[in-house]
Formats: structure tokens, C-alpha cells, sequence
């Protein structure tokens, strides 16, 4: 539904201009100062989570690296803190307080803005996106939870490192730029711990010349799409059991997530809430593998180039040995853990993850709900290594933790929008997208209402928490789900109603 029409659209596409790029870089830089200078900052930085550590280690940088007292988790989130320690350091009239540290962080915070807004223009040209598409991606990669509210609030972050990383890769793929991917990789993977996996991914499967999307109608050889599909969701159905248990024991509150103080789950509802991932997970890979070249050796053949594989495979080695080499411990977050919290906190609510993925990354998630078949075979054309790092993002998803998929949400924007692009027709719609994502930012709310006691799951700390899956309330999940079913439907409305009607 929609190709005709936005093919039509990709032939009517006509290069952007300068003065696009401009504005562009001038509403990146709008935000930026807005962040910087008027949004409301925390007032307990120093004492949660990782910014606690982050701080500590930005003051004593050198002795932190010098005595490896740092895990490989930590290690592979160096790379700001290290920027700021020598920034700092260069810099006469600034000393290690938390004041400056903060400044520090909050002016390369507006730095990375700027940086994420070229990024974006110089994709939407690669694209050959029209001047619509382009604010609506703009819209969506800024008008966002992460960006307005809590990038600005907690400033002493690695996310939108991380965030900037994403599109910097994802760009570099689509350019064919190998030495640009090598760069991006290697910066990332001191950023964020999963971006060396998806560098390497695009480096060892370079992006291939798209064609036009293959027809979904093709069939795949013995419904192989079906029976992949399916045996995700029975691998799924298994790990399901230890939660369960857990819960039957007691002994699933005793580790993972909870001992950081998250909710629990709605066990009322915990089987109900297991059937939408099982089905959410069926639905969205039965998609993604609905592509008959995938079935075909040839097409493999064409995709393996022995250079690209190598040089991914020494990259990925030598960024992993050099990170367990100067890392205090190893495994602080192993794979096992990782997989049994996606499922764990994927179940606390039924459709969680939906819920604040939609809360943390804005109106995105809500245009791929009504063009993920299209996206899906705009993403089939650009080769193995764009299809499997998709395939992780949707099977990372899953988590309701939101902010693990800060290096990935990018990845996805550009072909959600490309996907959405015959949709965006009349600037209006731009102007009710926007309106969405401000409003569901929540840059106008006040986190730190009240003096803070401490406690997570209460307010005024719900304020901040309910926007981190395992860390929402029961209540505010009913809240902020019902404000997601409408904003879904004001999209829909706004972009889907007229053409689904024709």
C-alpha cells in the first residue's frame, strides 16, 4: 500500500538545497542552546546510575586507565568521559567541580546536535528524500523524550554519543565508505558497548546497489520466512520458562534488573503479556525474512566479499582484546544476562515495550507501525549486512528499556522515513508530527517537582522514571499507554486515514 505513490514521489524528489541545510543546522543548534541554557538540569547529578561513575572517572581519568580499575561494560563508554577530562585540562579558567564537568558535557552535548543534523541532511540527499520527508526526520530524531528532556536534564551521559554514532554508521553505509564505517566503529565502540557489533556487521556486508524493492508477493521457497519466524518464537517460548519459575520461586527478583529496584511484573497478566511478544516477534521477522533472495546461495555468493569479511573479523577481534585487556573485570553485563532481561522486562506489562519505546524515542515508532511492510523491503534492498543489523535491533526491542537502543533508533530513521515519505504530502502534517513530539517529550515537565527521598517507583522520582521500562509503575504504564494509543491514532489520522479510505 502506498509504493505507487511514493515512487511517484522519489521521481518528483529533487536535490535539497543549501538553505535546507542551513535551517537545518540552525534548528539543531536552536535545540542545542535550549539545552544548554534553559532546561532544567538535575539537581541530584552524582547520584544515579552510571552518571555517579561517570563523574568520578572524568576527575581521575588518568589514575582510572593507568590502574584498570574499570570494568569492560564502563570501558566501552571511555571515550566522552575522556574528551571532557582534557578539555578540562586545556583549559585554564576550568577545574574538575561538577559545575564545569557539567558545562563541559553540555557543550559537546550541542556539539553532537549539530553533528547529528549534518549527518541527517547529507543522508535524506543520499536518500534523495524531498524537503518534507526531511523535517519529518528531523522531527522525529529531535523532538524526543531522549533529546528535549533527558539528555538535557542529566547532561553527564554517553547516550547521545552513542545516538550520533548511530547515524554516523548508518550514513557511512550508505555512502560505501569503508574508511568512514572503520572510523565510526572504533569511536563507537568506546561509546557504546553494541556499536563495534553493528560497525563490523556493515563493514563485513557492505551495502549493495538498491534495486527496486522485490514484491511482496514473491514466494519463499517452502515458507521458509514462516518456519524461521516460528522457531524464534518456540527459542522465545523456552527462555520463558525460567521466569516463570522465577516467579514461582521468588528467586527472579533476587537478580537482573530488580536489584536495581525495578518494578515488577503484572504476573496477573504475565501470560497475556508473553503471547504479544510472541507475537510481535513472529510478525516482525516473518517480514523481514519475506525476501526469496535470502533463500538463494548466489545471492550469499554475491554478498561475501573475502576482504570486507576479514577486515570486520580482525576490527571486531582487535577492538575486543584491547578492551579485555585494559579492563579490571570482565563480563560485567555477559550475554546470558542480557538475554534473560529482554525477556524479563519484555513481560512486565502486556505490550511494554511498545509503550515506552514509543515514550522515549517519539512519533517514529508510530509511522513504523503503518509502513513496516515497505520498510521492510527498503531494507531487503540494501543487503545482507543492513538485514541482520535490523534483525538485532528488532530482536533487542523487545527489552522495555529504551535507552539500550539509543546507538540503534538512528540506524532505523532514515528508511522509516523514506518508507513514510509518499505520506508526507502537506505541511501541516509536519506541524501535528511536531506538536506530537514535543508534547511527548515532556521538555515542559518538571522531574524534580518536590525533593527527591530516593525511591524509584514513587513520585516526585516516577517523574524521571517512568520514562526507563523497568523503573515505570504499573499506573503510569495504564497513563502513558492510553497517551501512546492516541498518539497512534493522531498519526494515523493525520498520514494514513485519507489514503486507507481512497
Amino acid at each position: 500500500m502506498g509504493t505507487e505513490n511514493n515512487k511517484e514521489i522519489d521521481k518528483k524528489s529533487v536535490g535539497l538545497s543549501p538553505r535546507q541545510n542551513i535551517l537545518i543546522l540552525a534548528a539543531a543548534l536552536l535545540i542545542g542552546c535550549y539545552s544548554f541554557f534553559l532546561a532544567e538540569r538535575s539537581t541530584v547529578l552524582g547520584h544515579l546510575g552510571d552518571e555517579k561513575l561517570y563523574l568520578a572517572v572524568t576527575v581521575e581519568f588518568d589514575h582510572a586507565v593507568s590502574e584498570r580499575v574499570l570494568s569492560d561494560y564502563h570501558i566501552q563508554r571511555i571515550l566522552p568521559l575522556a574528551l571532557v577530562h582534557y578539555t578540562i585540562k586545556a583549559l585554564p579558567f576550568y577545574s574538575f567541580n561538577k559545575t564545569d564537568i557539567v558545562n563541559v558535557f553540555g557543550f559537546y552535548n550541542v556539539l553532537l546536535l549539530l553533528i547529528l543534523a549534518q549527518l541527517w541532511f547529507w543522508i535524506a540527499g543520499e536518500l534523495r528524500l524531498n524537503v518534507k520527508a526531511l523535517w519529518a526526520g528531523f522531527i522525529v530524531l529531535f523532538f524526543n523524550f531522549m533529546v528535549l528532556k533527558y539528555i538535557p536534564y542529566i547532561q553527564v551521559s554517553t547516550d547521545l554519543f552513542a545516538y550520533t554514532i548511530g547515524l554516523a554508521l548508518i550514513y557511512y553505509y550508505l555512502k560505501n565508505n569503508v574508511v568512514g564505517l572503520l572510523l565510526s566503529t572504533v569511536l563507537g565502540a568506546f561509546c557504546w558497548p553494541t556499536a563495534v557489533y553493528i560497525g563490523t556487521f556493515m563493514m563485513m556486508f557492505p551495502r549493495r546497489v538498491p534495486r527496486d524493492e522485490e514484491v511482496s508477493s514473491i514466494k519463499v521457497p517452502y515458507h521458509l520466512d514462516w518456519w524461521l519466524a516460528g522457531g524464534i518464537c518456540i527459542w522465545i517460548l523456552l527462555q520463558f520458562q525460567f521466569i516463570v519459575h522465577g516467579i514461582q520461586t521468588g528467586r527472579l527478583y533476587q537478580t537482573g534488573v530488580f536489584s536495581t529496584g525495578a518494578n515488577r511484573p503484572l504476573e496477573e497478566w504475565l501470560y497475556l503479556s508473553m503471547a504479544i511478544v510472541l507475537v510481535y516477534v513472529f510478525l516482525v521477522f516473518q517480514r523481514l525474512l519475506h525476501y526469496s533472495k535470502l533463500y538463494r546461495w548466489d545471492y550469499w555468493k554475491s554478498q561475501l566479499k573475502p576482504f570486507c569479511i576479514i577486515l570486520g573479523g580482525v576490527i571486531l577481534c582487535g577492538l575486543k582484546a584491547f578492551v579485555h585487556y585494559a579492563a579490571k573485570r570482565q563480563g560485567a553485563f555477559p550475554l546470558d544476562y542480557l538475554i534473560k532481561n529482554i525477556f524479563i522486562t519484555g513481560t512486565m506489562q502486556p505490550a511494554s515495550f511498545l509503550v515506552t519505546h514509543t515514550v522515549y524515542f517519539g512519533c517514529g515508532v508510530g509511522l513504523l507501525i503503518f509502513v513496516f511492510d515497505r520498510f521492510c523491503r527498503i531494507v531487503h534492498s540494501y543487503g545482507v549486512g543492513l538485514i541482520i543489523v535490523t534483525a538485532i535491533i528488532l530482536g533487542l526491542s523487545v527489552h522495555n528499556e529504551s535507552r539500550l537502543l539509543s546507538n540503534f533508533f538512528p540506524i532505523m530513521v532514515p528508511f522509516i522515513i523514506k518508507a513514510a515519505e509518499g505520506y508526507i504530502q502537506k505541511w501541516y502534517q509536519l506541524i501535528i508530527l511536531g506538536l506530537l513530539g514535543l508534547v511527548g517529550s515532556k521538555f515542559w515537565l518538571t522531574i524534580h517537582s518536590a525533593p527527591w527521598d530516593g525511591k524509584i517507583l514513587e513520585f516526585p522520582g516516577q517523574n524521571l522514571f517512568m520514562n526507563f521500562g523497568p523503573w515505570m509503575t504499573h499506573q503510569m504504564y495504564v497513563y502513558q499507554g492510553i497517551g501512546v494509543v492516541l498518539a497512534v491514532l493522531v498519526i494515523y489520522m493525520t498520514f494514513f486515514w485519507r489514503r486507507a479510505s481512497a
